[in-house]
């Protein structure tokens, strides 16, 4: 081998310890940054004609397994869906109450039947009268509280899932873009590292938001799919829209706005994460509470009414034949109870005896007994049901957690940096330049004296 020849492998096995040298600081200066992926440097003989020519360095690549950052990803859409149902879910079991606690819907039931059997000992009480109707009003402002939470709920749903969509369209984009640069700099001959993890913010922000899977194409291009839908990168407005809209408590879930993908309605379910938790309690979970709460409430009012004794209505002042969108929010003691609460020994017909119970009997035992299907009983289901609902999304919100964790850990330990391996790798490449600068040393040294015998 020649001398030029070793100069020039000396000189690429500098240039080569250099540019690693580089990117060791480069992962140690990022080894708490959120989302940084360690680079790597390949290196690979250069030979002509079986002459070793020193070494090829390539550009900086990212050391990621892709299979195990998708799962992570997935797991992080799932817990973020997870954790939006739990939040409702539990705002909703604490407007319900604690069982037992004396504010919850079957407690304040349980009060109103005190309140009727004290009167029935003495018909005639005034004070005892007027105790009743506090009674029902603290139970008709219980079922109010409880609708207006599963209300509150859904309209947030609504709004929460109107600002994902807009956030989005713009991770979208901004996947798009960082996608034309890093196909540029591909072609190009530069390092795609800085950008790719760029990108996978982006990427992880879509994916929480929808659920949505992105596959990382040879060229350096990416193509983003939810539910078996792709998802355009490139769109102007962003693909998705869903209009905002203020939810009356009446409001069915057929004419709440619905979300579309390039102009064309979403059919089913396809997104995950927030926004799939959103839309799913929008039009799904929360109406059918809404719903038994409202068929509570009618029960309620038309099985007083039945007896004779109008002491709930809506706020028209009348008790619904059938449970009717939004009652339960509407409900409260009628202004006939409010002014003369004599009705509640009398009833709303002609005015009984002074001692009679008959009407009292009728109501503690028909309509404020404990038999199975009594409003006792559904009142205690309804707020056990929210209490249960409550407890299993936390639960399952756990267990999401847990795995989410798993796969962090695991994806951590492969695309995070390890300062002791930077620092070990640090350490030998410095040797490994040292080496290369006395090759160098040594050669100039031989022309040096080649030189002088020449002279």
């Amino acid at each position: 081998m020649s001398l030029d020849s070793v100069l020039n492998a000396s000189a690429s096995g500098l240039d080569s310890v250099s540019r690693r040298i580089a990117t060791v600081s480069q992962n140690v200066a990022n080894a708490g940054t959120a989302g940084y992926v360690r680079e790597t440097v390949a290196v690979s003989s250069a030979a002509a004609a079986g002459q070793g020519m020193g070494v090829r360095t390539g550009v900086a690549a990212r050391s990621v397994d892709e299979r195990l950052q998708a799962d992570a990803l997935a797991a992080s859409a799932t817990v973020v869906g997870q954790q939006t149902h739990s939040d409702a879910l539990t705002a909703i079991d604490a407007a319900s109450g604690t069982p037992g606690s004396g504010f919850d819907v079957s407690s304040l039931l349980g009060t109103l039947r005190d309140a009727f059997t004290r009167l029935q000992s003495d018909p005639a009480n005034a004070a005892q009268q007027r105790a009743v109707v506090n009674g029902a009003d603290a139970l008709a402002r219980g079922v109010n509280t409880l609708a207006k939470a599963v209300s509150d709920a859904r309209q947030s749903a609504q709004d929460s899932a109107v600002s994902d969509v807009s956030a989005a369209n713009s991770a979208l984009r901004d996947i798009g873009t960082l996608s034309d640069r890093i196909i540029a700099a591909k072609n190009g001959g530069q390092s795609t590292a800085d950008l790719e993890d760029q990108r996978d913010r982006s990427i992880r922000t879509l994916s929480d938001l929808t659920g949505a899977r992105v596959l990382r194409q040879a060229n350096g291009d990416a193509l983003a799919m939810a539910g078996g839908l792709v998802l355009s990168l490139r769109s102007a407005t962003g693909p998705f829209a869903l209009a905002a809209a203020t939810l009356a408590p009446d409001t069915p879930a057929a004419a709440v706005p619905q979300l579309s993908l390039d102009g064309a309605p979403v059919a089913g379910q396809p997104l995950g994460g927030r926004i799939g938790a959103n839309l799913a309690l929008r039009d799904s979970t929360l109406p059918a509470l809404q719903g038994q709460v409202d068929q509570f409430a009618q029960s309620l009012a038309a099985r007083f009414s039945l007896q004779g004794m109008t002491l709930f209505t809506g706020a028209d002042g009348a008790v619904p034949a059938v449970p009717t969108p939004g009652f339960a929010q509407s409900l409260r003691v009628s202004a006939a109870a409010v002014a003369a609460p004599a009705i509640t020994r009398d009833g709303t017909g002609p005015a009984g005896a002074a001692g009679s119970t008959a009407l009292i009997n009728n109501v503690l035992d028909r309509v404020l007994g404990s038999a199975p299907g009594s409003l006792v009983a559904t009142a205690s289901a309804l707020v056990s049901q929210n209490a249960g609902l409550a407890a299993d999304a936390a639960g399952k919100l756990v267990t999401g957690q847990a795995m989410q964790e798993s796969l962090n850990k695991k994806l951590a330990d492969g695309t995070g940096v390890s300062i002791d391996t930077e620092t070990a790798d640090l350490i030998r490449l410095q040797n490994a330049y040292a080496a290369n600068a006395k090759v160098i040393t040594a050669a100039q040294a031989m022309w040096t004296q080649l030189l002088d015998s020449v002279r």
